[in-house]
């Protein structure tokens, strides 16, 4: 019966690695499978791992073979194979228990020559997994996920597909009908065999799933850049040939000789210097056969990009190495001029577009001004009736307040009359009691007594009614009083405010411009402000809601374990966050793993505008030793000096959020400290590149300090001119935090960590060195400091801000050479990197510094005594110069007459 699959695995010295291999091919879910294993010749143990294997498991079929490489291997396990489908593993290697399964599924179902999957990689050093691009598959638009396509359907993709031989599942009778086969006794010969596979299938397929992983290793074939490299000049004529067998050349003719051109270009450019000369001849010879066909030759020539068809001249027109190295300096210098004169000429033309512009907002700013004006004259005659209007209703108030007051006369008059007829009353009464009594006296002498106590009755009652209308009357006298006192207040108080409104009108139209100029600025900076209040009240409000979440959850039991880690942390880590949704995963779990648990993890969100914040309170939810800040974007030394503010760890680490760490590094980090009681202990870093690749460079392997330094405790005096050597990362170091009480980094600001690192290494007494990688440093082309922009006019302020730290710690005169050198080529190695159309501000900012300098005779003395003939005269230069342009030929003139002499 057929097998399904055919699983054909090339082995070479893979012991420690084979059985992994093995147990998840043997153990795949779809059963019906052949794993035939080739082993190359192998002079460990490998062979007698496969045949235990083999006596386990019928499926699997070993051949042994003296070794040929694994071009030869996988042929002849190709020649054996019976599958309907064919998947290639490497040794090392291992795949997913359902992966035959699957994809012979997926295979039936599309019908597909080739189905192409995603591998994940694993790092055996570091022993961590990840994902890359190149084997992501990440270049194919997501539209042919799941379609069936041809290489004419996806030919803008096809050069930017892995050419692995794994991470594809092809049909093994389309292998036989084109005999399709590996170069054999070659490197690199994956590169033919996917080729030929792509250019003769008619049916491929892509599925966006991982279903194998390959393990990356050091010492594996590719590792080293030696004499293997060589072989790339013939893949490259087998690739095109390739195209030719299968009539694609016209398809692919402009991608042709770039394809060619550009694979010799970049190892030629990677492979060791001492097989440079041999890589040039062959690449001579091989340049000259194309030259030697008219038509090719100009073929090359017209579809080669600049950098390519330079690279292309210069083999062929170069005697030696050393000639090809001087025509390629000279033709960098062509391009660096005629790159200058076009960007001259950009320019001329963006300053007439930007004159046009300008001319175009000044006729429309004159007319917005004069709409202005137009309202502000309206807004004037609207003060003025408004003025007007409260006039009229002053006088009309003042005169309802006369009338009320000869009102209130007139009742003062009537009370008065009112009294006086009452008392006349009263008088007249008197006249007639008296007058009746002496009648009575003279007609009846019995009644006098009756009559005299009727009297003194009658008089009493007159004395009350007397005296209440005496009251009344001295109370509506009071009335009448306090209602006019009442009314001169009133009076002066509307007076008052007459004169105030009209101070307060008069006020207004003075301001009235000023608020027409400051609304814009006010209302800016208000939304800003509340935009600030509502961002530190919703982190609060989260923060509060977490732990009333967790107060709400947490038991006595809970509680209690809580406060007794409520201890001081060992290690506070800082990291500052903006966008990196894809790599911030990776960075916190390689925190929360870390064998050394009583540490904290503070984490600054500056701003980000991708799923970063949401990742942080994700991980918030999970660790209580993680706390999340969340900040408007205001840079990394902020962000920095805000956990600063809030680290309570005896100890302070840095790491940057696309970066990791070794799982131990805490521990083996916090013992060293603490066994020597250090200020500082430095370690060294590890860099990732974007060709998934793991490399060491000196800088950050602080190369600069030899090995008797490594448990030596020394300080900036110590280590004399060798601190100017020293990584400034403030990433692979860990600090006392007391050492960091008063220190900062500098805020929004680039470069931020050469102040810091000079203020630490200068204030620290006891500093030691362990030269262990146990930080990993991952290069990619969208981290801060990526690409050389206007960001970079930042490292003049830096210089400037380093200069005065010298002079704060008074080290000047101990190091006048190397400070010359710090502060001429700090700015010199910038402005040499940096865009062109940033160039020019750049020369500026740097002639207005070095102008600064040169007032100050000290520096200026130190700088010409101690400066090579190189930086001296690009400092002098940079003085003299008038224009960009004038600097770059000064500096150029130097240059030559140094080479003429």
């Amino acid at each position: 019966m057929i097998p399904k699959i055919s699983v054909i695995v090339p082995v070479y010295n893979v012991e420690q690695y084979l059985e992994r291999c093995l147990d998840s091919i043997v153990n795949q879910s779809l059963k019906d499978i052949e794993i035939i294993c080739i082993n190359d010749g192998s002079t460990d143990n490998s062979l007698k791992i496969l045949e235990e294997y083999a006596k386990k498991d019928d499926r699997i079929i070993v051949i042994n073979q003296k070794n040929h490489g694994q071009g030869y291997s996988r042929n002849r396990g190709l020649d054996v194979a019976r599958g309907e489908y064919v998947l290639f593993v490497d040794s090392d290697d291992w795949v997913d228990i359902d992966t035959c399964k699957e994809l012979y599924i997926k295979s039936n179902q599309l019908d597909t020559d080739v189905l192409i999957y995603q591998v994940e990689s694993y790092d055996d050093y570091s022993d961590r997994f990840y994902k890359e691009d190149y084997y992501r598959n990440v270049y194919l638009p997501k539209e042919f996920y799941g379609t069936v396509f041809n290489n004419r359907d996806i030919s803008d993709y096809i050069f930017s597909l892995g050419v692995a031989p794994y991470g594809k599942l092809y049909r093994r009778s389309l292998l036989e009908k084109f005999n399709i086969r590996f170069p054999e006794n070659i490197y690199f010969e994956d590169n033919p065999f996917y080729w030929e596979v792509m250019l003769a299938s008619e049916k491929i397929s892509i599925v966006n799933k991982f279903y194998s992983l390959r393990r990356y290793r050091e010492n594996s074939i590719m590792a080293d850049y030696d004499e293997k490299f060589l072989d790339v000049i013939r893949i490259s004529n087998l690739v095109v040939e390739k195209f030719e067998k299968y009539d694609s050349v016209d398809v692919y003719k402009d991608r042709i000789p770039n394809y060619k051109i550009g694979y010799i270009r970049q190892w030629f450019l990677v492979i060791d210097d001492k097989y440079s000369q041999e890589f040039l001849k062959l690449m001579k010879e091989d340049f000259s056969r194309i030259k030697n066909n008219t038509d090719l030759h100009e073929h090359y020539l017209k579809n080669l990009r600049q950098d390519y068809r330079d690279f292309y001249i210069n083999v062929l027109d170069c005697s030696d190495l050393e000639d090809f190295n001087k025509l390629n300096n000279y033709t960098q210098l062509i391009q660096k001029y005629n790159k200058i004169k076009d960007e001259v000429n950009r320019k001329t033309h963006d300053l007439n577009d930007r004159e046009n512009k300008f001319k175009a907002k000044y006729e429309k700013q004159r007319q917005e001004i004069s709409l202005l004006e137009k309202t502000l004259k309206d807004k004037e005659k609207n003060v003025s009736d408004s003025k007007s209007l409260f006039e009229k209703e002053s006088a009309k108030k003042e005169n309802e307040l006369k009338v009320k007051e000869s009102s209130l006369k007139q009742k003062e008059a009537d009370l008065e009359r009112i009294h006086q007829e009452r008392l006349n009353e009263i008088v007249s009464r008197e006249n007639e009691l008296d007058e009746k009594e002496r009648l009575y006296d003279e007609s009846v002498q019995k009644q006098k007594l009756a009559l005299d106590n009727y009297r003194d009755e009658q008089l009493n009652i007159i004395s009350s009614k007397e005296k209440a209308s005496n009251e009344l009357i001295k109370k509506n006298l009071n009335n009448l009083t306090l209602q006019k006192n009442n009314f001169n207040e009133i009076k002066s108080i509307h007076e008052k405010q007459i004169k105030q409104k009209e101070t307060l009108f008069s006020q207004k139209e003075l301001s009235l411009n000023k608020q027409k100029n400051d609304f814009k600025t006010y209302r800016t900076e208000q939304l800003n402000h509340i935009n600030s209040i509502k961002e530190e009240m919703e982190d609060e409000r989260h923060q509060l809601q977490l732990k009333l979440s967790e107060y709400e959850k947490i038991s006595n039991h809970h509680l209690i374990n809580l406060l007794k880690f409520e201890k001081t942390p060992y290690i506070s880590i800082i990291i500052p966050v903006y966008n990196v949704e894809d790599y911030l995963d990776e960075c916190l779990n390689s925190l929360i793993g870390q064998t050394l648990k009583n540490i904290e993890i503070i984490c600054v969100n500056d701003g980000s505008t991708d799923n970063s914040l949401p990742i942080l309170r994700k991980y918030e939810k999970k660790d209580k030793r993680i706390r999340v800040f969340n900040q408007k974007n205001q840079g990394q030394g902020v962000a920095r000096n805000k956990a600063l503010d809030i680290a309570k760890g005896e100890y302070v680490m840095f790491i940057d959020s696309d970066d990791w760490l070794d799982i131990r590094a805490c521990q083996i980090l916090y013992d060293k400290v603490k066994e020597y009681d250090l200020d500082m202990l430095m370690f060294l870093i590890k860099n990732y590149s974007e060709e998934r690749q793991y490399y060491e460079d000196d800088y950050y392997n602080i190369s600069c300090l030899s090995d008797e330094y490594q448990g030596k405790i020394f300080n900036y005096r110590d280590l004399g001119k060798l601190i100017f050597q020293i990584s400034i990362s403030p990433c692979q170091k860990i600090y006392k935090r007391s050492l960091l009480e008063n220190i900062r980094f500098s805020e929004r600001i680039f470069f931020e960590d050469n102040p810091f690192y000079w203020e630490c290494m200068l204030s620290a007494n006891k500093i030691s060195l362990l030269k262990k990688h146990l930080y990993l440093r991952r290069r990619h082309s969208s981290s801060t400091t990526a690409l050389f922009k206007q960001n970079y006019y930042d490292v003049i302020k830096i210089n400037a801000i380093v200069l005065d730290i010298f002079r704060k710690y008074k080290i000047m005169h101990q190091f006048p050479k190397e400070i010359a050198y710090y502060i001429v080529s700090y700015v010199k190695r910038w402005y040499n990197v940096m865009m062109l159309e940033y160039k020019e501000d750049y020369w500026r900012i740097m002639k207005d510094y070095f102008e600064k300098i040169s007032d100050n005779p000290t520096i200026h003395e130190l700088i010409l005594e101690n400066s090579n003939e190189v930086y001296k005269n690009f400092y002098l230069n940079t003085l003299k110069s008038n224009s960009l342009y004038e600097l770059e030929y000064l500096d150029n003139m130097w240059k030559y007459n140094e080479i003429g002499e």
